[in-house]
């Protein structure tokens, strides 16, 4: 990790969360996942726990399906999502397969 990495503020859990949706399948899809952490958890998305991420899973899977006809793509997304849920990412960033 460079000096530069080290200054840079920790991204909150929907950070994350939007920047994976992003790369994956693209701005609305972020937008999207957004509203729908707003309408099933009844809050923010930047107050987004780890705990309230697990709980969406199902959700938001069901909801990349409408992004993307791939199912290794959204497996893999959704593995990326499950791994910063349970805490086992790492600072790497993490790739499409």
């Amino acid at each position: 990790m460079t000096k530069s990495q080290n200054n840079q503020p920790k991204l909150t859990i929907y950070q994350e969360v939007a920047g994976f949706t992003h790369d994956y399948f693209g701005v609305e899809a972020a937008h999207y996942i957004g509203r729908l952490i707003e309408i099933h958890i009844g809050k923010a998305p930047e107050h987004l726990s780890k705990e309230e991420l697990m709980s969406l899973l199902d959700w938001i899977k069901g909801a990349a399906t409408f992004f993307a006809d791939d199912k290794n793509l959204i497996e893999n997304y959704i593995t990326n999502l499950c791994d910063l849920a349970s805490g086992h990412m790492d600072d790497t960033p993490a790739t499409k397969g």
